[in-house]
């Protein structure tokens, strides 16, 4: 009865261009194997004519079908991720031990077991099989930059490339951040979306991104991939931003504001940040002289779009020739990015300048103001 026409009572169409192609069936055996197809067919209000089939192609199907008509079963490499697929969606997936068999087989042979790594892992998890789970994120954990490598990767499903993140992986970060680059611009593409922008590739990458652990990148690293959005530079929010600056004039600090906020914004508005604001002394000698700690508190205040505002209850008396350091500890950046102004020095119609400076015990700042977008100062 295997694909023959003479004795179907129902078609499964798939739209192939401008063509439809017909996989002849039986109504009775779908129905007696597969909950689905039971209500589909012989449910209270069942289907009547041909069935049309959107996320797979005719000769997937047939692999498919195999399992309701054949006691032994032919698969192949290119159709099996989707075989498995449909027996999901059709609740079959205990008749799919021949598809564990044909994996398993694939396992021991001497073709790049990297080619199949990410369609196998996510197949695993599709038959819920933790033996075959277990074998393929040891693997992964052990070898991810070959994975990464693989053009099978970019195509895996966006839930397999979160459970990939989750993995303690054995590489870099950086190898981590261009997986995830590599791995959005395919699915931009797919999209009819611009790859360049990088509105897209979080679009395309959503929670996932939170999952890259910037804080471990350095700088440099990240400048060596930074990506632009209207002429400017994105930088990651890391655990501790840190501001330094220096006046040639007596002010009156009193508030602080971050530069908006990007990925997921949302739920970082009402995070808790802590600010630390301490007097480190004259610029020249920062290093050898005391600090003095001016205030330490925290704040969860958020304005317009997505932007920390920290309103001191006193105002701090901001000296001349002396340096002063704002610094913002953020327990989960989350993937956070924000766009800085990078200016090393901002003058004001009266003469007075606010000098920013490079925090030098950081290995990875080279921006002078970071996160801060201003500072709001009372002339005295």
């Amino acid at each position: 009865m295997y694909l023959n026409e003479r004795l179907a009572d129902v078609y499964f169409e798939f739209k192939v261009d401008d063509e439809t192609q017909k996989v002849p069936a039986n109504k009775s055996v779908l129905a007696a194997l597969s909950p689905v197809f039971d209500t589909m067919f012989i449910g209270s209000l069942p289907e009547k004519g041909d069935v049309s089939i959107p996320d797979a192609n005719a000769d997937a199907f047939k692999e498919f079908l195999q399992l309701f008509y054949l006691g032994e079963v032919t698969l192949t490499m290119e159709n099996i991720e989707t075989v498995v697929r449909l027996a999901d969606k059709y609740d079959v997936v205990e008749r799919v031990n021949a598809c564990i068999v044909f994996l398993k087989g694939q396992l021991t042979l001497d073709i790049s077991i990297i080619y199949i790594m990410c369609w196998g892992y996510q197949l695993a998890v599709n038959l819920k099989n933790a033996e075959l789970i277990e074998y393929f994120e040891e693997k992964i954990i052990k070898s991810p930059k070959e994975v990464f490598a693989s053009e099978v990767f970019k195509r895996c499903d966006k839930s397999i490339l979160k459970r990939i993140f989750e993995l303690d992986l054995i590489c870099k970060e950086t190898d981590v951040f261009d997986a995830c680059l590599k791995w959005a611009k395919y699915a931009c593409e797919q999209n009819d979306l611009d790859g360049t922008q990088a509105v897209n590739l979080r679009t395309q990458l959503g929670n996932c991104l939170k999952l890259i652990q910037f804080g471990l990148m350095k700088i440099e690293e990240f400048n060596k991939r930074y990506r632009k959005t209207s002429g400017k530079l994105e930088m990651p929010i890391r655990t501790q931003e840190v501001t330094s600056f220096a006046s040639n004039n007596h002010l009156l600090l009193g508030e602080i504001q971050a530069a908006r906020t990007y990925i997921g914004s949302s739920e970082i508005v009402g995070t808790e940040v802590e600010v630390t604001i301490t007097e480190c002394g004259n610029p020249a000698f920062a290093s050898i002289e005391s600090s003095k700690i001016l205030y330490e508190g925290t704040s969860s205040t958020w304005y317009g779009d997505d932007q920390l505002k920290v309103t001191l209850p006193q105002p701090i008396l901001i000296k001349p020739q002396r340096m002063y350091e704002v610094r913002l500890v953020v327990r989960s950046p989350n993937g956070y990015t924000y766009f800085p102004d990078c200016q090393p020095m901002v003058e004001m119609k009266d003469g007075t300048k606010i000098q920013l400076y490079r925090n030098p015990t950081l290995d990875y700042d080279n921006l002078a103001n970071g996160w801060i977008s201003n500072l709001i100062f009372n002339k005295i």
